[in-house]
């Protein structure tokens, strides 16, 4: 596995986090332990991303977005022409939600896993 090197990045970017090779994160993003950021995703100023969560193969982030624990974005890699995660600015994912490949989460949304 290829990971990304981090040096010059300017985000709080925790030990333990995995964050592949050709990944894009902007200024002032938080990844927490145990984190995992897949090759080609792109990852949105003032990000936030809580322990544990993992953004699949070419996801995209908005900027100011909060992504819960355990979140798990499935992307895909293997077609150019299938559409991957696309979360907007300003979301709110809360802990054990799954958004699946080819979702587009709208801009303002907040997203929670199981019945509330």
């Amino acid at each position: 596995m290829v990971l990304l090197d981090v040096d010059g990045i300017d985000a709080g970017i925790e030990p333990r986090a995995i964050i592949c090779d050709r990944v894009a994160i902007e200024d002032r993003s938080v990844i927490m332990t145990g984190s995992i950021i897949k090759i080609g995703s792109i990852i949105g100023e003032g990000y936030i991303m809580d322990m544990g969560a993992v953004m699949d193969h070419r996801a995209s982030v908005g900027q100011k977005c909060h992504i819960g624990a355990e979140i798990v974005s499935s992307g895909v890699v293997q077609s150019t022409s299938d559409m991957p995660v696309i979360i907007e600015e300003d979301i709110i994912m809360h802990a054990n939600a799954v958004v699946l490949e080819g979702a587009l989460v709208g801009k303002g949304a907040v997203g929670a896993a199981g019945p509330s």
